[in-house]
C-alpha cells in the first residue's frame, strides 16, 4: 500500500481544470467506460511473454503442428529419458539415432536424424549456416522468423512442421515399430508446408530473394512493386513558425520531442522529454504539449504545427475523444492554443518529420529538457540541413502487383 507521503505527492501532480465538469472514468479502460475485457485483463496475473510464442501461435498455422511444437518447447512432451527417470521405461536412448538419451534438447536439434532434416529445411528457407545449440537456435529462429508477411508465414509453418514430424516419427517407432528415413520425413514436411501455403494469397515485395524463395517452394505468388512520390519539409507561411512534434514508444521507455523553425529552416528552439511508456497516442500528445510550451517560453504566438499522426490532429480538433489518461494533457494543449494569435495543425509525412522523431528518440531523464541548437549531434544537424535545403524524400504511396505462376514440383 502506498504511504501517505506518496499519496500526497501524487495529488500534487494532478492538474485540475476549473472550467471543466468533473468526469467519472473507469481507469483500467482506455475509453473511460467500463468493459468486462479491460477489467478482466487488469485483474488477471500476467506472465512474461515467451520469446518463441509468435513462432508457434500465428494466423494461418496448422493447429496440430503448433500444439505439438508448444508441448515440446514447454517441456510438456514426455521423452524417454524423463520416463526412464520416473521408472516407467527401462531404456532412455533416443529411438531416432540410438546415440544419446532422448530429452527435449537432443530431439530438437542435436539428434542426427533431426539435424539432417533441419539443415535441409534451413537451405530451403534461404539460409546457409551451422546449427547452434538448442537454446541459441531457438533464439535465432525467433529473431529471424518475425513479421507477418507471406515468407515469414512459410518459415513459421516450416518451423512447426519440423517439430511435429520429428515427434511423430519418434512416436511411430515407439508405438508402431515402424521407421521412415529422414529424407522421407523431410519430403512430407515440404509437401505439407507447400499445401498449406498454397491455400492463402502470398503477396511479397518484388525482390530477387523473394522470387527465388517462392520458386524454390514452387508456389504461386503476387509480387508487389511500390510506387513513390517525392515529399519535403513544409516551411511556415504568414509570418508563422513551424513546430514539428513527435513521440516514440518502446517496451521500457518512451520519449517525445519538438523543434521550432522559421521560414528559412533555421532552428529557433528544440526540446525533448521522456515518461513511462503508456501509448503512442499519449506520447505524440506529450510532444505537442512540450512544443507549445517551448513556443510560449520563446515568445512565439503565430504557430503552424506539423505532426505525422492524424489521430493527434483529430484530438486537437475535437473530432475524436482522447484516452482518459491523456485528458490532462489535452486540457493543457487547448489552454495554450487559446493564448495564441494564430494556430493551425496539419498532417505531414513521417519522412519529413525526421528532426522531431530524432529528438523523441533521445529520451532525456526529465519531462521537459530544452536543447540548444549548438549542442545538436551531427546526425540531427544533417537532417536539419537537408530539410532547409528542400531535399525531396521518397515515400511509398501505392503499389501494383505482378502475378507469377510458378511451375509445380
Amino acid at each position: 500500500m502506498s504511504s501517505l507521503g506518496e499519496v500526497t505527492n501524487s495529488l500534487l501532480e494532478v492538474r485540475v481544470d476549473p472550467h471543466s465538469d468533473d468526469q467519472l472514468i473507469w481507469s483500467v479502460s482506455n475509453t473511460c467506460n467500463f468493459t468486462l475485457k479491460d477489467t478482466y485483463l487488469s485483474l488477471r496475473h500476467m506472465k512474461p511473454v515467451l520469446q518463441w510464442t509468435s513462432l508457434v501461435w500465428f494466423k494461418k498455422r496448422i493447429p496440430r503442428h503448433s500444439f505439438v511444437t508448444w508441448m515440446i518447447l514447454k517441456r510438456i512432451a514426455k521423452t524417454r529419458f524423463q520416463l526412464f527417470l520416473w521408472g516407467v521405461v527401462s531404456e532412455s536412448k533416443c529411438v531416432l539415432c540410438g546415440e544419446a538419451d532422448e530429452d527435449i534438447e537432443h530431439l530438437c536439434f542435436e539428434c542426427p536424424f533431426a539435424d539432417f532434416i533441419w539443415n535441409h529445411l534451413l537451405t530451403d528457407l534461404g539460409y546457409n549456416r551451422s546449427i547452434l545449440p538448442p537454446d541459441q537456435e531457438l533464439k535465432w529462429c525467433s529473431d529471424n522468423f518475425n513479421g507477418d508477411n507471406s515468407i515469414t508465414y512459410i518459415k513459421k509453418l516450416t518451423f512447426n512442421a519440423f517439430f511435429y514430424h520429428v515427434w511423430a516419427e519418434r512416436n511411430r517407432r515407439v508405438f508402431r515399430s515402424e521407421t521412415r528415413p529422414p529424407f522421407q520425413v523431410l519430403s512430407i514436411i515440404r509437401l505439407e508446408v507447400r499445401l498449406k501455403a498454397s491455400m492463402f494469397n502470398k503477396s511479397v515485395v518484388d525482390t530477387d530473394y523473394n522470387r527465388q524463395f517462392m520458386d524454390k517452394w514452387c508456389l504461386d505468388a503476387q509480387f508487389v512493386v511500390p510506387r513513390f512520390i517525392s515529399c519535403y519539409w513544409l516551411k511556415p507561411s504568414n509570418r508563422c513558425v513551424m513546430l514539428n512534434t513527435d513521440g516514440s514508444l518502446c517496451d521500457d521507455f518512451a520519449g517525445f520531442g519538438a523543434i521550432i523553425r522559421n521560414e528559412d529552416g533555421e532552428v529557433q528552439a528544440a526540446a525533448a522529454g521522456s515518461s513511462s511508456p503508456i501509448s503512442v497516442a499519449v506520447h505524440e500528445l506529450q510532444g505537442l504539449e512540450i512544443g507549445l510550451r517551448l513556443a510560449s517560453l520563446h515568445g512565439f504566438h503565430r504557430i503552424q504545427v506539423g505532426v505525422d499522426s492524424k489521430q493527434v490532429i483529430a484530438y486537437v480538433q475535437r473530432l475524436a475523444t482522447p484516452p482518459w489518461i491523456a485528458i490532462p494533457i489535452m486540457r493543457s494543449i487547448w489552454h495554450m492554443i487559446r493564448g495564441l494569435e494564430e494556430f493551425s495543425i496539419q498532417h505531414v509525412y513521417r519522412e519529413t518529420n525526421r528532426a522531431a522523431d530524432h529528438l523523441a528518440s533521445l529520451c532525456p531523464s526529465a519531462v521537459f529538457v530544452e536543447i540548444t541548437p549548438s549542442s545538436f549531434a551531427e546526425d540531427l544537424k544533417k537532417i536539419i540541413f537537408y530539410d532547409k535545403a528542400g531535399k525531396t524524400y521518397p515515400r511509398c504511396t501505392s503499389c501494383y502487383i505482378l502475378i507469377y505462376r510458378l511451375g509445380s514440383p
